[in-house]
């Protein structure tokens, strides 16, 4: 069975997923479910005595975190064992990786196991000698394109734009101005990799923008 050995982080992700939504100790459990799931390589038992004592946390307070997880769908229960759908999804396409790399002969065939960090990018290969540590960021020639005529943003997008104090019509109107400076700029600047991140980045460039108004209109309340 895989297990993983390192996961390449994206705070703007964990942010946009469990922020406002999930308190300090949920946080905690969460995390700590999917860090063990990534080490079991897809699953692990619901043991609310176990988990609770990685988190400092007593097994009947845990037992009311999981059941909240897994009532808001963050996590998955299926006879008494707990898994995530993301995690799982990234370890099999690790080892569907695996498997064409050695028929291809990318890598030895001696290869105990791969690792896979969950949705950020990095694959480890654990070998009987050595690791070999494959960046697919790096590996795959990957070019960019131009903004779809047809882009909206997504939940995770708007949750972002949410977290930054954003509200639902904003964030449309925002989107709007988005889309048509992207549809209509040119030259190399109009070609992204990550169009996720290009929106990100004018999310807090515009809450930036506004906070000095903000501050403006609490100077004149007060």
């Amino acid at each position: 069975m895989s297990k993983i050995r390192y996961i390449k982080f994206s705070p703007d992700e964990y942010i946009a997923g469990v922020g406002a939504v999930l308190d300090a100790e949920q946080q905690g459990v969460y995390w700590m479910i999917c860090s063990m799931i990534y080490s079991n390589g897809g699953e692990i038992p619901n043991d609310p005595k176990h988990i609770g004592r990685l988190v400092c946390l007593g097994s009947s307070k845990a037992r009311r975190i999981i059941n909240h997880l897994i009532s808001i769908g963050k996590i998955t229960e299926n006879q008494s064992f707990l898994s995530q759908k993301r995690v799982v999804i990234e370890l099999e396409t690790a080892r569907n990786r695996t498997e064409t790399a050695v028929k291809n002969g990318s890598v030895p065939k001696n290869i105990k196991g791969l690792s896979r960090a969950g949705a950020f990018g990095v694959a480890e290969l654990t070998t009987n000698h050595e690791p070999i540590t494959i960046n697919q960021e790096l590996k795959e020639s990957k070019k960019g394109s131009r903004i779809s005529e047809d882009w909206k943003p997504s939940e995770a997008n708007k949750e972002y734009a949410i977290s930054k104090g954003f509200h639902n019509g904003q964030i449309q109107t925002l989107a709007d101005k988005f889309l048509n400076y992207w549809l209509g700029a040119t030259g190399k600047n109009a070609i992204k990799l990550d169009w996720d991140a290009t929106w990100r980045n004018k999310v807090i460039n515009e809450a930036e923008r506004l906070a000095p108004k903000q501050d403006e209109i609490g100077e004149r309340i007060r």
